[in-house]
């Protein structure tokens, strides 16, 4: 998935927006031992959020992403057919083979549309 990303960036065409709130912010602790007071803190503050799109303009990242499937596929059922692996090992390999190669087809060239 690494190679994906690395083969995904250098034809990229990269868009994003940024957007920051500025205030009164409170933070708190999420878990406290038993008899102990919550920890909460009060002031001024700033929210910041971002985003960005990539859009992919070449299929090899898409072929990554196909190979790293068949491969991580064939490396369970060979495990599991030499006795390395257990049948529930193997079958979490092929699920996570199955959700790789629905990120390949996922990934599409855009395709220029003149309207």
């Amino acid at each position: 998935m690494t190679a994906a990303i690395a083969l995904s960036l250098p034809r990229a065409a990269l868009s994003g927006r940024t957007g920051r709130r500025v205030g009164l912010v409170t933070v708190q602790t999420g878990l406290q031992q038993p008899g102990e007071l919550p920890a909460q803190i009060t002031g001024p503050g700033i929210e910041v959020e971002g985003s960005a799109d990539l859009t992919v303009r070449s299929r090899l990242p898409s072929l990554s992403l196909w190979v790293c499937a068949f491969g991580l596929a064939a490396v369970a059922v060979c495990l599991y057919a030499i006795g390395k692996a257990t049948l529930k090992g193997c079958v979490i390999g092929v699920v996570m083979a199955y959700f790789i190669a629905n990120w390949a087809r996922q990934a599409r060239v855009p395709t220029n549309r003149k309207t």
